[in-house]
């Protein structure tokens, strides 16, 4: 899953590239944020995985999640923010539980407005957290729910 999420961002960039996008920011932050992205959206989809009984279930729903997930992240358009409570003068909302809405917040920053590591340091240190807690997850269902009956 990793090397498919790499070969899909190394193309999904160089049509981006082709096609006149610069990336304005540190390409290092950029890969930073991506890598983690890439580790939390596995984590989603090993949860997923974990309540299926088969890979037909798995290939007909798999594209499932992605679509929810850009959707309520605010990558497909901007997104209302209904903030539930607040932490360390930081407003957290509903969506902020998805990890993606803090890459997409990190990379529209560094790619499009030239923010280094230092402006998006809030957000990887909540995508940092989200990620190893789905990751971490992902696995316990998966280990408990599919290795468990052997």
């Amino acid at each position: 899953q990793f090397i498919v999420a790499v070969i899909s961002v190394i193309l999904t960039l160089s049509t981006a590239m082709a096609l006149g996008f610069r990336i304005e920011g540190s390409f290092a932050t950029m890969l930073l944020i991506i890598f983690l992205l890439i580790i939390s959206v596995i984590g989603i989809g090993l949860i997923i995985v974990s309540f299926s009984k088969t890979s037909t279930f798995v290939l007909s729903m798999g594209t499932f999640p992605l679509f929810i997930l850009m959707f309520f992240t605010g990558s497909i358009f901007p997104m209302p923010r209904n903030e539930i409570f607040e932490i360390g003068g930081h407003l957290f909302a509903w969506n902020d539980m998805l990890p993606p809405t803090y890459a997409v917040i990190a990379l529209n920053k560094v790619m499009s407005l030239g923010g280094s590591f230092t402006v998006v340091q809030f957000e990887l240190i909540m995508l940092t957290i989200l990620s190893i807690l789905y990751f971490s997850v992902g696995v316990w269902l998966f280990k408990k729910l599919h290795f468990g009956k052997a």
